[in-house]
């Protein structure tokens, strides 16, 4: 028996892989819903539906509060005076920079990352930090997270090493790129999701299900968010049982570029006959957002 706590992407890709092998795993969210950093909740309904015929049993809106040993067994107290028997905890909360050996020699934030200019310099001159030491600007929000995903550190990192030699390449703003496969479901998000976008735009929403064809199996599931008034992308989210993760690509370029949904609908690209493209279900939902905003625009007219 395994008790998980967090239902993020750690969370679940490690509910998965004990799922996988005949563990009994049950699943603690504080929150309402799993992977809401990432995702809206209407595009993690299915997610959530295949987790509970998995076998995984899953708790939300609850906490842990502590773990106490029990003979060969832990007693984990959950809020709301729930408590669970467990043979092995795992946490998957509260993911935080390990500066404590140079908290006291470097400018830190309140939350111990390190201050870094945009050449990912730190307060003493030729000491430069990256990776989950760091925040990241955030994209269309005009502020900093700390946001500790793979390709942040990889970027981070190859831009400290040209600037190592002389300052000359800045951080460019995140998009916060995350992409797995849960449960036999590829999801892939990219940018803001709609409540967080919310915060800052005028926003619209359009969700196209692409329909099985003989070249794909397998439906495909794609929410686009736009600004209400432009139709610029800020953010967008895919979900198959088909692997769409090389999509986050197209997405992520799509929104640093700053495109609209009709520049995205009417996107020059390679047509070839019999071959199935995944990307195409991008360009019919830029296509649906494009219209429906058309429609509002001249119903606003009339």
């Amino acid at each position: 028996r395994i008790l998980i706590a967090g239902g993020g992407q750690i969370g679940l890709e490690a509910a998965d892989a004990f799922n996988q092998v005949a563990k009994n795993v049950t699943l603690v969210e504080a929150s309402n819903q799993l992977a809401f950093k990432y995702f809206d909740s209407d595009m993690t309904q299915l997610l959530e539906q295949k987790i509970q015929e998995s076998g995984v049993h899953v708790i939300k809106g609850h906490y842990v509060e502590s773990i106490h040993s029990q003979d060969t067994e832990l007693n984990v107290v959950l809020s709301q005076d729930l408590e669970l028997l467990t043979d092995h905890v795992m946490l998957a909360v509260n993911f935080r920079p390990n500066t404590k050996l140079i908290e006291d020699q470097v400018q830190c934030h309140l939350d111990k990352t390190i201050e870094v200019d945009e050449y990912l310099e730190t307060s003493v001159p030729d000491v430069f930090a990256v990776g989950d030491l760091i925040r990241t600007p955030y994209s269309h929000t005009e502020t900093d997270y700390y946001l500790p995903l793979v390709n942040h550190a990889y970027i981070s990192g190859k831009i400290a090493a040209m600037n190592l030699y002389q300052k000359t390449t800045s951080v460019p703003q995140s998009l916060r790129v995350t992409g797995s496969k849960l449960f036999g479901l590829y999801m892939v998000s990219v940018g803001l999701t709609e409540q967080e976008a919310a915060l800052f735009y005028p926003i619209e929403t359009t969700i196209l299900e692409k329909e099985t064809t003989k070249e794909n199996p397998s439906q495909i599931t794609v929410k686009l968010i736009t600004k209400k008034e432009t139709g610029q992308l800020i953010g967008a989210q895919v979900y198959s049982q088909s692997d769409i993760l090389t999509l986050a690509d197209l997405l992520a370029i799509s929104i640093n570029a700053q495109m609209t949904d009709e520049a995205l609908a009417f996107q020059d690209r390679l047509f070839y006959s019999g071959e199935f493209s995944m990307s195409e279900c991008i360009y019919a939902c830029a296509l649906k957002s494009y219209q429906k905003r058309l429609s509002e625009v001249i119903s606003d007219g009339n």
